[in-house]
């Protein structure tokens, strides 16, 4: 008996269509920072005198996050021109800026 001499069907392989590589990668940077992550980092903003949380003592006005990262945060101090702002702004710039795309804090007073 003879080996079958036939040959093996010639298999073609089917042009595949890769789409071109993304030219636009997102970052945490570009991120718009999430509201409710600026609150519960204003948690951790203590009143000195009070030695309390402002969000417990309801200082915390309004929190304006802009599309660019820059947040606006707005406390009502327990006196009108309280000589420790200063350790307000402090404790915002620190807590607020270490929130993932915070690019910038602003704090008024009431």
């Amino acid at each position: 008996m003879q080996p079958d001499r036939r040959r093996a069907p010639v298999v073609r392989a089917a042009r595949l269509s890769i789409p071109p590589a993304r030219t636009h990668v997102a970052t945490l940077d570009a991120m718009t920072p999430d509201r409710e992550a600026i609150l519960i980092a204003l948690e951790r903003v203590i009143d000195p005198e009070l030695k309390r949380p402002v969000t417990d003592l309801e200082m915390v006005r309004d929190v304006v996050v802009a599309a660019d990262g820059a947040v606006e945060v707005t406390i009502a101090l327990t006196v009108a021109g309280c000589p420790l702002r200063a350790s307000f702004q402090d404790q915002v710039d620190r807590h607020v800026g270490a929130v993932p795309g915070v690019t910038g804090v602003t704090l008024r007073s009431m």
